[in-house]
């Protein structure tokens, strides 16, 4: 696809954009995220298409313990038609996020049914879950996930880490 970069691009944004937000931020970046999959419902452009596919993935990532699905539907199925056209599906590459970025439980031992030391919620755990919601914890999960070239990390940059949903919208035209 030779858009690739900016699927992976977009794909990570979602997920940071609620990892970078604070829990009482979730229910403002919700109503937003849903004002802009309405504001462009009826649009079939490229952009378009694009732009849903990421703010019903911001959606999937804010309703990631509750209730994801209708989401994630939504932008698999933009996706579908950006691949139709020609261009890179992000909605894939962010469902390699959530699976890098999820905590399974394990056991210690076979038949022990205390979770392992290393999946703690302890300060000093290295769960990828942990590690991904502290604001300034490492993103190194949901990067390796992704598999985002150096040089476009770097291009990108300010993006991922500075850039807010509010700016986002406001470049999409969104009031």
């Amino acid at each position: 696809m030779r858009d690739d970069g900016i699927a992976k691009v977009l794909a990570l944004k979602a997920y940071l954009v609620v990892k970078q937000a604070t829990p009482h931020e979730h229910g403002d970046l919700k109503a937003k995220a849903e004002r802009a999959v309405r504001s462009m419902e009826r649009q079939s452009s490229v952009d378009a298409v694009r732009r849903r596919v990421f703010y019903n993935l911001v959606l999937a990532e804010l309703q990631r313990d509750a209730d994801p699905i209708p989401f994630r539907a939504a932008a698999v199925d933009d996706g579908e038609r950006l691949t139709e056209l020609g261009y890179a599906n992000p909605a894939p590459i962010y469902m390699k996020i959530v699976e890098a970025t999820t905590e399974r439980l394990t056991t210690a031992h076979f038949g022990d049914f205390k979770s392992s030391p290393t999946w703690s919620h302890s300060h000093w755990s290295n769960s990828p879950l942990a590690e991904s919601q502290a604001l300034h914890a490492s993103i190194a999960p949901a990067l390796a996930a992704v598999q985002l070239e150096e040089p476009l990390a770097e291009r990108y940059s300010t993006f991922l880490h500075s850039t807010t949903l509010d700016e986002i919208m406001t470049k999409h035209g969104i009031a």
